[in-house]
């Protein structure tokens, strides 16, 4: 026997609706949860969204999976078995699937959507046409002449410099702001790129600021805190590229293309 009364089709009923409006409650419990952890720049929160998931999702799996069982299961493989013990570890299955694809696809839209808002991720198309290599000074000239100018642009990269992802926000200036720069920082860990390289293409032929000096310190500091390594980070003023900074991990070669690119401060 299972734990709910199957002969009565009104009380299944009433049963369906209390889990139902458990699990949509629950998901917007989880919502909310995402939301405090990005605005507290704690990712506990974020991830305790994931258990409020889990735990709204599994009471109506647990009576999807009994019903599944008794329409479907010989009574003999049931009595062996055990009707709850069955239907836990089925319901169990399902609620850890579900639980881990609504647990990305959740912080995405509200990474997405509430807090990077100004940047633009949608570079598929760009990155499907031909390889970007991040090595490549030549290369990044022509990426910075299709993203456009007055733009911060962050670039996830690979073990061989190709870029894989691209994130795009206009900007007067490199600066990004310490919710921004959390947010950003864990949308770099769910792409998976082991490291990064930044660059800013000011929409003035003008000199990197003293200000985007100390912001180029920041950024790297604080991407560095989560073991994200910053390749360099560039200065683009439309005529000439300067290097701000260059990781110690880079290959001789590309160092000494980054350092040649010299840098000169137009104060503040």
């Amino acid at each position: 026997m299972g734990l709910f009364p199957w002969n009565n089709y009104w009380e299944i009923t009433i049963w369906y609706a209390l889990f139902a409006g458990v699990w949509h409650y629950s998901d917007l419990l989880a919502g909310k949860l995402v939301e405090q952890g990005f605005l507290r720049q704690n990712i506990v929160w974020v991830r305790l969204s994931a258990l409020c998931i889990g735990a709204g999702f599994f009471p109506i799996a647990y009576l999807g999976s009994e019903l599944l069982l008794t329409q479907a299961v010989p009574n003999a493989v049931a009595r062996a078995n055990g009707w709850v013990t069955s239907a836990t570890f089925m319901a169990f299955s399902v609620t850890l699937l579900y639980a881990m694809g609504r647990y990305a696809t959740l912080r995405r839209d509200i990474l997405h959507k509430k807090f990077l808002t100004e940047w633009a991720f949608d570079y598929g198309h760009l990155l499907s046409e031909r390889t970007w290599n991040g090595h490549s000074i030549s290369e990044l000239r022509n990426l910075n002449q299709q993203l456009g100018i007055g733009r911060i642009v962050i670039a996830t990269l690979n073990a061989d410099g190709i870029v894989t992802s691209l994130a795009v926000r206009r900007a007067g200036w490199l600066f990004i702001n310490d919710h921004e720069l959390f947010a950003i920082d864990y949308w770099l860990r769910t792409e998976g790129g082991p490291d990064v390289a930044i660059w800013y293409t000011a929409d003035e032929e003008r000199n990197p600021l003293e200000a985007e000096y100390e912001e180029t310190q920041r950024l790297v500091g604080r991407l560095s805190q989560n073991r994200t390594d910053t390749r360099y980070v560039l200065f683009h003023n439309g005529r000439q590229m300067q290097c701000l900074y260059v990781s110690p991990s880079v290959t001789p070669t590309l160092g000494e293309q980054l350092t040649g690119l010299e840098a000169e401060s137009s104060g503040l």
